[in-house]
């Protein structure tokens, strides 16, 4: 179906426009025929002017940008296969419920991992939501690159705004699949796959906070670390082991004095570095 969805020579000219208009410098994008449609169609100037930060022209740019590369995702492939029956999630449902179950009258004898809420999560969370896209409907398969198109753009949106807007993915699906109306959009932007796009979401945010939280305390670490090492010292060895034997000429102890120059000097001679002599006498 993906193939033959492809042979639309609308969907084609919109793919390679898509293309054209990344290629474009970002300073160019705005000004662009692609940029211009979907900002000033008068079906999306409500979302654009809804908001005063919206109504620059770096968001403006960062949406044609988003639709673009949800275009593009659909040119390059990887949506060859149809979207899950009602079945195929159910049966997943089923058998995630079934080794939830297992596992919990095996709790005294399996192995920790299994007991262990990094797996039991995500298993729970796959009984419970295991596609990430909608099932499709009874009887004909639907337009399966335009429902990539429009789970690749929500989501995007949902990034840069915390909200689905249908008339803005009306306006951009249009270009590529002209019978698109905001009916088709909510059917496959149905409550639950707003409730998963918000749940990715969330988790990408948190991921990024922990990131940059992490990001932070390692310069913090790195700036006490570089703040509390002592400045290096620039001395030649010859210097350095005059340095010494200044301070060991300076013990109270005359004998040890000398007895320690002694037997620095001949070390040093050993190794080839050879300190400007100081008097051996000790004392203060």
């Amino acid at each position: 179906m993906a193939v033959q969805e492809l042979q639309n020579p609308k969907l084609q000219q919109t793919i390679q426009q898509a293309g054209e208009y990344l290629d474009l410098a970002v300073t160019l994008r705005v000004k662009s025929t692609w940029c211009r449609y979907l900002r000033d169609d008068r079906d999306t100037r409500g979302f654009f002017n809804e908001d005063p930060m919206r109504k620059s022209d770096m968001f403006a740019e960062q949406i044609a940008a988003c639709a673009a590369e949800a275009y593009l995702s659909c040119g390059g492939g990887g949506h060859e296969h149809a979207a899950p029956s009602s079945h195929q999630i159910k049966s997943i449902r089923i058998a995630a419920a079934s080794l939830e179950a297992q596992l919990e009258a095996s709790a005294r004898w399996i192995i920790p991992i299994a007991k262990a809420p990094g797996f039991r999560e995500p298993l729970r969370e796959l009984g419970e939501t295991p596609s990430a896209i909608p099932p499709r409907a009874a009887g004909r398969p639907g337009l399966i690159l335009r429902r990539a198109f429009v789970l690749r753009l929500a989501e995007s949106l949902y990034d840069l705004t915390s909200t689905f807007p249908v008339k803005l993915l009306t306006v951009a699906a249009a270009l590529g699949w002209e019978d698109t109306g905001e009916r088709q959009i909510r059917d496959i932007l149905s409550t639950d796959t707003r409730v998963a796009i918000a749940g990715r979401a969330r988790a990408r945010r948190e991921a990024e906070i922990s990131s940059e939280n992490a990001t932070r305390h390692l310069l913090a670490r790195i700036a006490v670390d570089r703040d509390s090492t002592p400045p290096r010292d620039e001395r030649s060895d010859p210097q350095k082991l005059a340095e010494i034997l200044r301070l060991l000429a300076s013990l109270s102890d005359q004998t040890a004095s000398t007895v320690m120059m002694d037997e620095l000097t001949r070390l040093a001679e050993e190794f080839g570095i050879e300190a400007e002599r100081h008097p051996s006498g000790g004392g203060n």
